[in-house]
């Protein structure tokens, strides 16, 4: 999919408008949400119309009336930047997005479906070196001298 672009905001959402917009979703009135909060309705309505700032803990007591996360509340509009999957060529790249879209998953679920098996801890505390050593001694890969792991870290 090498033109796709991922879709536009259609408009902004002032903090009061998703602090309304969530309240909604939850099927809840001003009242109710007051009542759930300990926050006066009056506030909340000031909040909802931008006039009272709606700041870190009273978004914090509403998120958790509202079953949802504050940054959800305080940042309507943030995205996340978009994270460069490195390191990986184009054949690599069409191949997880086709095993993932025949899971049903995202490019990055694909990939943790894939490296958890290799990355999780078998067989007590051996390490991913260990491992990779023992796969690839049993194939006649080359030895290469452990590290000295006596010193610490620097």
């Amino acid at each position: 999919m090498k033109g796709f672009r991922p879709a536009r905001r259609r408009m902004d959402v002032s903090v009061g408008e998703s602090v309304r917009v969530m309240r909604e979703l939850q099927g809840m009135s001003q009242n109710q949400l007051a009542e759930a909060s300990g926050i006066s309705q009056a506030t909340i309505s000031g909040i909802e119309n931008d006039r009272v700032r709606l700041g870190v803990e009273r978004a914090r007591v509403l998120a958790v009336a509202l079953d949802c996360h504050p940054g959800v509340l305080l940042f309507p509009g943030w995205e996340l930047p978009q994270r460069r999957r490195q390191n990986l060529d184009d054949d690599l790249k069409a191949a997880f997005r086709v095993e993932a879209a025949l899971r049903g998953h995202s490019m990055e679920e694909e990939a943790r479906r894939v490296l958890r098996p290799g990355l999780s801890r078998r067989g007590g505390e051996q390490g991913l070196g260990r491992r990779i050593h023992e796969r690839f001694s049993a194939a006649g890969g080359v030895d290469l001298p452990e590290p000295d792991r006596s010193a610490p870290p620097r």
